[in-house]
């Protein structure tokens, strides 16, 4: 059961020659998880993806459960600057408690841990006349983590983890041009930086019958870095252009874990590209739309005698989307008709295989072709 309450205070202030957006803010979050004492944690059926096994069913509840309790207060201020001339200024800072306690359902194996973390976020940009030519940014967080409640895998089994920092830094430069020859356009160019630390499980030493293993905190620590480009056109002749482009580098820099430093991150695709263009036809009142969507090659699962290898990966895939819109004004009343296809060319595709906290992946496929018909009113 989760309870969270919120407190939130905005205003408006003018001192020193700039104007302030102040905001004061207050949460307050609480987690408790209590389970039945004991479970069972049996493999049962029919489960092999070459040959099937029949395993008896074994529904005794034997394993012992762990209960937990989480409690986040979070107290943040944050202002916005605007200076007589073009430099907006944010600067904030988050302050969190983390009081957290696990305890097996017999009261064995009991943990209690408490944190105080101070984060800072700071932001300069350049802006005239509402547009934002240039922004920079650094800010960091909390990241916190808890070992899956499995007592049959984890020694650590439902314990909350020390929360660790993870760090941000971001800047990007805009560019717009009016109405030129009846078109008007943005580009925009962002670099970012975020390093991100993480949990792994390590090999103990156990008895038979026992957990085999133990989730450690900051066992690794991720850097995900790379450059976005966006662009628009908006032109009367042509309709609406927008495109979007992003190179990612993500890879594991620092590992306690062996093999492990240099590799990939899992289900982060080094590239993607998205391009939608809307079309007028005829007249205002019609409009074709399509969208087409690429993305590179995602690793799932890494090679356990070669480092930093990728043993099965996703293959890259695109995917074409297309819509026809039609607007009908009535007396008092506007509609809009939409038929739309998606996965147009009904590629067969993996889209994402995200890995659970407990080690399971799982595979999602892209949907099928399909048609879609609606009605919007409004008036």
């Amino acid at each position: 059961m989760t309870r969270s309450s919120e407190l939130r205070l905005d205003g408006h202030v003018a001192f020193a020659g700039a104007r302030h957006q102040l905001a004061l803010a207050y949460r307050n979050t609480r987690l408790s998880e209590q389970l039945e004492p004991a479970q069972a944690y049996n493999w049962v059926g029919i489960s092999n993806y070459f040959a099937s096994v029949k395993l008896d069913p074994n529904p005794v509840a034997e394993t012992l459960n762990s209960n937990r309790f989480l409690s986040t207060r979070e107290l943040s201020i944050q202002d916005r600057i605007q200076t007589s001339g073009p430099l907006v200024l944010w600067l904030g800072l988050r302050n969190t408690q983390i009081a957290s306690r696990s305890a097996r359902s017999d009261g064995e194996l009991a943990v209690s841990l408490e944190q105080s973390f101070s984060s800072p976020f700071a932001a300069i940009s350049y802006e005239t006349n509402g547009f934002q030519h240039a922004y920079l940014s650094y800010a960091q967080g909390v990241e916190t983590e808890v070992v899956p409640n499995r007592p049959t895998i984890y020694r650590n089994a439902a314990q909350v983890l020390a929360a660790q920092r993870s760090k941000q830094w971001e800047a990007s430069l805009r560019k717009a041009w009016g109405a030129q020859a009846g078109m008007e356009g943005q580009l925009a160019l962002t670099v970012f930086r975020i390093e991100r630390p993480s949990a792994a499980d390590v090999e103990i030493t156990a008895l038979p019958g026992e957990p085999m293993l133990e989730r450690l905190p900051a066992a690794l620590l991720a850097r995900h870095q790379g450059l976005e480009f966006q662009a628009s056109l908006d032109a009367a002749e042509f309709g609406q252009f927008q495109l979007a482009a992003q190179r990612t580098q993500a890879k594991t820099v620092e590992s306690l874990l062996a093999n492990r430093e240099g590799a990939p991150v899992l289900n982060v695709a080094p590239w993607s590209l998205h391009l939608l263009h809307r079309w007028p036809i005829a007249d205002s009142r019609w409009q074709w739309q399509n969208r087409l969507y690429a993305v590179g090659r995602k690793p799932v699962l890494l090679a356990n005698d070669r480092p930093g290898d990728v043993d099965l990966a996703l293959a890259a895939r695109w995917q074409w989307d297309s819509a026809l819109h039609w607007q009908q004004k009535l007396p008092q009343l506007r509609l809009r008709w939409t038929l739309a296809a998606t996965n147009l060319f009904d590629r067969a595709d993996w889209r994402e295989a995200p890995t659970q906290s407990w080690g399971g992946t799982y595979l999602f496929p892209v949907q099928a072709r399909s048609l879609r018909m609606a009605l919007q009113a409004h008036w």
